[in-house]
């Protein structure tokens, strides 16, 4: 009888080695199968667009001269460090434009922005952040070759403070959102009468006429 507590109290050698073996299996297949489940959650199809790899400012301008009519280019930045498209890399661009027609009044900017690595958010993130903008309706987003871009624009567009963005959602894992902003303004005073002088904002659908050239569907 007391060898028979014995052995209920205290499992011989053997056994808490098997007991122990099993339930190590256990929870290294349930962390495995919490692995597989986070990745399949994380697959994406590989289809869309993405942004061309430029690395001049004429390049830029070329593409969307048609944009940028009595307009001349003024300053270039680029950061282009690695093989863009191909992991890993830093691929990042401003251009920046001026207008001035023979006036001493009035000098009007344009700057343009692009970004490979703009985070993982989502479409409805983005737009939950996007205080003071509207999406901009335009047949061509959502769809082949661009069914991962949409754009955004300022709810209330002034000469003196206007801005639209491109929005390129990731489509691959080694893939970041990335983004174009075009920005205007002018100076160096706002007032009323310098106003008049000064360029309207271009309206949306030029804008992203000219913008999705910037783009090239993924291959």
């Amino acid at each position: 009888m007391n060898s028979q507590m014995i052995l209920l109290e205290k499992p011989p050698m053997l056994f808490r080695l098997v007991l122990t073996f099993i339930t190590t299996g256990c929870l290294l297949l349930s962390i495995s199968c919490g692995k597989d489940q986070g990745a399949d959650e994380d697959i994406v199809t590989g289809q869309g667009a993405r942004l061309k790899h430029i690395t001049q400012g004429t390049e830029g301008h070329g593409l969307i001269e048609s944009l940028m009519q009595d307009y001349s280019l003024s300053s270039e930045s680029f950061t282009n460090v690695g093989s863009y498209p191909i992991p890993v890399y830093t691929y990042y661009y401003t251009l920046n434009w001026e207008w001035n027609q023979n006036s001493d009044q009035v000098t009007a900017h344009r700057v343009l922005s692009c970004s490979a690595g703009m985070g993982i958010d989502s479409k409805e993130e983005i737009l939950k952040k996007a205080h003071g903008f509207i999406e901009i309706q335009d047949d061509r987003l959502g769809k082949p070759p661009y069914q991962n871009v949409f754009a955004i624009r300022y709810q209330d567009q002034k000469k003196e403070d206007w801005r639209y963005e491109i929005h390129i959602l990731k489509v691959m894992n080694n893939m970041r959102n990335q983004n174009i902003t075009l920005t205007g303004s002018y100076g160096p005073v706002q007032r009323d009468d310098i106003a008049a002088l000064a360029p309207n904002p271009p309206d949306e659908k030029t804008v992203i006429t000219e913008l999705l050239k910037l783009l090239e569907p993924i291959q």
